[in-house]
């Protein structure tokens, strides 16, 4: 039976994903990026210290930040507030989509840039990453799980730990992935 509900949320979202119209991307490099926004697989505990040091050192920069990540458990402990948000299996339907009053502030702003920095496939946030308004959305290779790869630019995993299914990286050394390449691209 579980194979069936993940079979049809996997085509729900490929449905939406294939009907969805991407606008025209422009490549925006670190130096000229005013706002960023994350994506993040919470700890259990919501502390989520990595993503509190990604943040500090990005608004160091001069840059707004704001933050979405997904935690699986019911009722989530962090407040809600526009630049930090945590989904939960509340928030969420039964296809995995976050419900419209959780990510509408998130949906109304735009972005210059969107990391993706989970390190297995979350549906719910693939949703965020599907409908928010970003310039550039940046993202791993390879999705486990789903079929469609949504960011326009994204990092090339290992060989060896995408067929064990183990892309075990700790967020931080994502985010410095991301910001190396961010940082080389030359734009106007």
């Amino acid at each position: 039976m579980n194979k069936i509900i993940e079979y049809i949320r996997t085509l729900a979202f490929d449905f939406m994903a294939k009907g969805r119209k991407h606008p025209a991307r422009r490549y925006v490099d670190y130096q000229h990026a005013n706002s960023i926004l994350l994506l993040f697989e919470s700890d259990i505990m919501e502390k989520n210290l990595a993503v509190r040091q990604i943040i500090s050192n990005i608004n160091a920069d001069g840059k707004y930040v704001a933050v979405c990540g997904y935690v699986d458990k019911k009722q989530v402990q962090q407040a809600v507030l526009p630049q930090f948000r945590i989904i939960g299996a509340d928030d969420i339907d039964w296809l995995q989509r976050p419900h419209a009053e959780i990510i509408d502030d998130l949906l109304e702003q735009h972005f210059d840039i969107m990391l993706d920095l989970t390190t297995k496939p979350i549906r719910p946030l693939k949703y965020v990453a599907l409908m928010v308004d970003a310039d550039l959305k940046v993202g791993r290779t390879e999705d486990f799980q789903l079929n469609i790869v949504i960011p326009d630019s994204m990092i090339k995993e290992d060989k060896e730990t995408i067929d064990l299914g183990t892309f075990d990286m700790p967020i931080t050394t994502i985010y410095n992935e991301y910001h190396r390449y961010l940082t080389s691209i030359q734009s106007s």
